[in-house]
């Protein structure tokens, strides 16, 4: 019996090791939000699509590294929903971000055209046979209404056309959101999410994205991410 108790002791101490390490990653890892969606102001008809695409452009998105780049287009793509909710969209600079196709994307590349690319990918998608717009609230992140709409962290709007709702969710925030649109989407929607990826090392960061035929709500958004869901 006395030689197993020093065993033992190393045993329960190892053991609580291992569940210390567990509860300290747990802490680590943030936990998702969650909140429902309703409405936030009245219905607005879309301006033209083309105007509103360009208006995700600027000169100083084009010039930074790629994670300032993609935090850039968060921004800007959240300043769109802000204008359309507004009935303004700025028009654009003849010219900028001409060079910035969709290969920019779809190749995995660093480059800063890729944030600019995957935002108009994705505003293109929610935009697609859209005549309607009404911005969303977000109770469970942004607080009761009136919520906070300019600087909350996440950010989204319903775009309607004569197929239904698609959604357009931007989370600015460095938190995982799982999101139930409720009545807003259909009981099988698409999905399709950009993200930047942040491995160890810097040079190897690039935009991840997925594409779903059939997502279940609740929708999660992983942070500083835009997603289409409908």
């Amino acid at each position: 019996m006395h030689v197993m108790l020093p065993l033992r002791r190393s045993l329960f101490a190892c053991l609580g090791l291992v569940c210390f390490c567990g509860l300290a990653q747990a802490h680590v890892a943030p936990r998702p939000l969650f909140t429902g969606v309703g409405p936030d102001d009245v219905m607005r008809a879309l301006p033209r699509t083309r105007d509103t695409q360009a208006a995700l452009v600027s000169r100083s998105a084009l010039h930074a590294p790629l994670a300032k780049a993609w935090a850039l287009q968060l921004r800007g793509v959240a300043a769109v929903l802000h204008a359309l909710d507004q009935g303004q969209v700025p028009h654009a600079k003849p010219g900028v971000g001409r060079p910035c196709g969709a290969a920019h994307w779809t190749d995995d590349s660093p480059s800063a055209c890729a944030p600019l690319a995957a935002s108009r990918h994705l505003l293109g998608v929610v935009l697609a046979g859209a005549q309607d717009f009404e911005k969303l609230r977000f109770p469970g992140v942004n607080g009761a209404y009136p919520a906070p709409t300019t600087h909350a962290a996440l950010q989204g709007a319903s775009f309607i056309g004569s197929q239904g709702s698609r959604v357009l969710l931007v989370n600015l925030g460095a938190t995982p959101i799982r999101v139930d649109l409720g009545h807003w989407i259909g009981a099988k929607p698409a999905l399709h999410q950009a993200w930047l990826r942040t491995p160890p090392a810097p040079a190897k960061a690039g935009l991840e994205r997925r594409v779903s035929k059939a997502a279940r709500q609740p929708i999660v958004l992983p942070p500083e991410s835009i997603s289409v869901v409908g």
